[in-house]
């Protein structure tokens, strides 16, 4: 058998130094740890919605950029189009006043 105080014999203490604490001091930390996790949950669900209508306005804003460009494109092509038409036809008449 050990001697007295040595891990194994029946006088030794085997108490873990952090146990001491009484669990009337735990139960209030264990809260106030809650507390804290709950009051970031909150602060992060806050944000992303936040950030989820700030995603979603943008979002529209570009749907809205996209048909205007698209606008735009359309009526570039129209001009083109008008533009090649004038350009035919500034050659005709050139062309027929070179004939008188």
């Amino acid at each position: 058998e050990p001697p007295a105080g040595e891990p194994g014999s029946p006088t030794s203490t085997s108490q873990d130094p952090n146990r001491s604490r009484s669990s009337a001091e735990v139960l209030p930390q264990i809260e106030l740890q809650k507390k804290i996790i709950q009051a970031f949950a909150n602060r992060i669900n806050s944000r992303s919605g936040g950030i989820e209508k700030m995603i979603k306005g943008i979002s529209d804003d570009v749907q809205d950029i996209a048909k205007a460009l698209q606008s735009f494109h359309h009526q570039a092509l129209h001009l083109q189009t008008d533009n090649e038409k004038l350009t035919r036809e500034n050659g005709e008449l050139r062309q027929k006043m070179s004939e008188l």
